[in-house]
Order: structure tokens, then C-alpha cells, then sequence
């Protein structure tokens, strides 16, 4: 794929595994991992967030903490965390869950007479108490319009009550649903958005279908819109997808049929590049190592085989990395390119991605 750096949540017993492969110098690209075991564990919140302040950022050059807290603040499934009504073949869902289920709420009161409703709300209280003891924000689904309103809610009241630094680089993650309502507020908070262009765009028929075309050409990561209005957005991919098809969407914005869902959404290529390097590399927490090819920063980038820049937009999914850098060294060449310069580096991998992931198949069905 040509990645030198991954940020995603991280479980402990993957943690190890990253470790140990680093510890035999066989790890070739960086990871920023949020923590999750923590959430749910911590029963003094004021105690244990205070100690987990104080390793955001901690680790090594190659494994290190991007954030602390659950895994998803949104509802999930037919349960959708959305203010969004619902048409078409999902309006029984309606007459449950009228406004879907965001992790933030309280929903369950107890039955009349018979219990005690629930007075607290455990999320709520990790979200408050991430920016009351400096804990960031980060590796977590946001990726509903409610959710990132209600989000959006308590920055707004830890901005008040502790300053501005309460929720200095925050991030939510996926961008599934922005309402534009909130572009603004996203900017005055000072709040990244990590957003997956490709899930957004591919399902946005479906989202035509339950909320309208008018909804799903303005809330699946609203990219443009929300650059115009001053909200540092980053790119990320969170599927099987190879890397550049990802990139090609948030430029092209076609699902796989080659309809344009959300075309003011559309990014030109520098950006789009930028989203995933440079500006990604703040997400990461490391912008003054990784992200740009500067003196002073790792020595990590990739050599393609065509000009990004200039091969026509529906075929940058077609890059292909030739050459991968990983802190100084060649780590992955292709088998081309290998043969024509006569290159074999100890302990690069030289093949194709193709063949890498026929492999990894193989294996798995194995």
C-alpha cells in the first residue's frame, strides 16, 4: 500500500504483538493506538483519567499513544444515532427508537413503580471527565449527526468551565453524518475530523433510500464544506480497500456504479494528499516526525509508478507503490522495479500487493 504510520484502537494482546515485532526490528511502519481496555475499567474516573493524562503521547518512535477512552460513542445499526427521520422501507424503526441511541444518553428509566431509573451515564462521564483531567479524545466512531452534536455539546460546556486546552486535539472519527448546522461549531471548538470518504460515498444509496437524496448528498463526510468553514480534516481508510481507493473516492465522489454522490463534497488532489500525510500526522500527534518529507523528520515515504498528480482521477486507485521507505530503509520494492534496477535490500520485501494479498488469503482460508 506505501503506509509507513497507522492510528487505530488498539486491544492489549495486538499491542504485544506490535511490540514484540518491533523489538525484533521487524516492525516497518509507526502506530498511534488508542487504549481501550481502560474504558468500562476505571471506577474512580478523577484517579484513573489523571494517570492516563499522563501517558497520552508516551511510548517509543515506532508505538506510541494517540488516546485514551471507548471504542464508539454512537449507536449502532438500526439503532442510528441520528435526528434524521427515517422514510422508505426503515420507517417501523420509527416508532421504537425516535431518535435512534447514542451512548451519551440515558436511556433506560426503569419501570414505573418497579425500579429505580438510571441516573448517570458512564459515557457522559468519560467524555467530562477526558477534558476535565486532560485525557484526549481520539480512535473512537463519532459517525452519526447526533453523536457529533451531542460531542460537540460537551466540548462546548469543558470549553467554558476549563479553557480551551480541555479538548485540545480532539478528534472524531468516520464522518459517517455531519449536519452542516454544526461546521461551525466544529471550527470555533477547534475540533479534527477523521473522515472515511469511501464507506460514506458507497453507502450513500442506502442513505438515499432512509433519509433522502438532500441527506445524503450533504452529511456523509462533507469534506469541502467543512474545510471551507475552517475544520482540519484528515482522510483515513478503514477497510479491506487498497489504500488509493480511498483517495480516489473523496477526490471523485462516485460510489462503485460510478454515480457522484455529494459533488461540492469533492476535494482536489493536493488536499486529498495532504489529508492523509501532512495533516494526518497531527492526528497522530507526531506532525513535527511524520507526514511531509522535511530535514528533521523520519526518513519515511514511498515512490509510485505513476504521477499522482496528473494520471486521470478515476484511475488513481490504480497507484501502485514501487518503492517503500521506512525510516531510512527499503522495506518493500516491487518485483519490477527490483529486477530493472538490479535491487535486493536485506530484509525488504520484494513483491507485488497483489500477490501480498493472495497470500494473506490463502493463509486465512487455509
Amino acid at each position: 500500500m506505501g503506509l509507513t504510520a497507522v492510528s487505530s484502537r488498539m486491544p492489549q494482546d495486538s499491542l504485544e504483538a506490535y511490540q514484540w515485532l518491533e523489538s525484533q526490528d521487524k516492525l516497518t511502519y509507526r502506530i498511534g493506538y488508542g487504549v481501550i481496555e481502560a474504558f468500562g475499567n476505571v471506577t474512580d474516573l478523577e484517579i484513573g483519567l489523571k494517570e492516563w493524562a499522563a501517558k497520552i503521547g508516551t511510548g517509543s518512535d515506532k508505538i506510541w499513544i494517540t488516546g485514551v477512552g471507548p471504542t464508539a460513542i454512537d449507536g449502532a445499526s438500526s439503532r442510528q444515532c441520528t435526528d434524521q427521520k427515517r422514510t422508505g422501507s426503515y420507517t417501523p424503526i420509527d416508532s421504537w427508537f425516535p431518535m435512534g441511541q447514542c451512548h451519551t444518553d440515558i436511556e433506560y428509566r426503569g419501570a414505573v413503580g418497579r425500579s429505580a431509573p438510571i441516573r448517570e451515564n458512564y459515557f457522559a462521564n468519560w467524555v467530562v471527565g477526558s477534558g476535565r483531567e486532560g485525557v484526549r479524545f481520539a480512535n473512537t466512531h463519532v459517525a452519526v449527526d447526533r453523536a457529533t452534536s451531542n460531542m460537540l455539546n460537551f466540548a462546548e460546556q469543558l470549553q467554558q468551565q476549563y479553557g480551551k486546552d480541555a479538548t485540545k486535539n480532539w478528534a472524531f472519527d468516520h464522518c459517517g453524518m455531519v449536519n452542516p448546522k454544526d461546521f461551525e461549531r466544529i471550527a470555533r471548538l477547534d475540533i479534527m475530523m477523521s473522515c472515511y470518504a469511501l464507506i460514506s460515498v458507497t453507502r450513500a444509496p442506502g442513505m438515499a433510500e432512509a433519509y433522502g437524496d438532500e441527506i445524503a448528498h450533504t452529511f456523509p463526510s462533507p469534506i469541502k464544506r467543512m474545510l471551507d468553514a475552517g475544520v482540519k480534516v484528515v482522510l483515513e481508510s478503514d477497510s479491506d480497500s487498497f489504500l488509493w481507493d480511498d483517495i480516489e473516492i473523496a477526490i471523485t465522489r462516485k460510489d462503485r456504479s460510478g454515480k457522484v454522490w455529494g459533488p461540492d463534497e469533492r476535494v482536489d488532489r493536493p488536499t486529498a494528499l495532504k489529508m492523509i500525510t501532512n495533516w494526518a500526522a497531527d492526528y497522530f500527534l507526531r506532525g513535527d516526525q511524520i507526514g511531509s518529507i522535511e530535514t528533521g523528520k523520519f526518513a519515511d515515504l514511498v515512490v509510485l509508478d505513476k504521477d499522482y498528480l496528473t494520471v486521470p482521477a478515476d484511475e488513481i486507485s490504480e497507484l501502485r507503490p514501487q518503492v517503500t521507505v521506512f525510516d531510512g530503509k527499503m522495506v518493500f520494492l516491487h518485483t519490477d522495479f527490483a529486477e530493472e534496477y538490479n535491487l535486493r535490500p536485506a530484509g525488504a520485501t520484494i513483491s507485488t500487493y497483489e500477490e501480498i494479498i493472495e497470500q494473506r488469503q490463502s493463509r486465512s482460508q487455509w
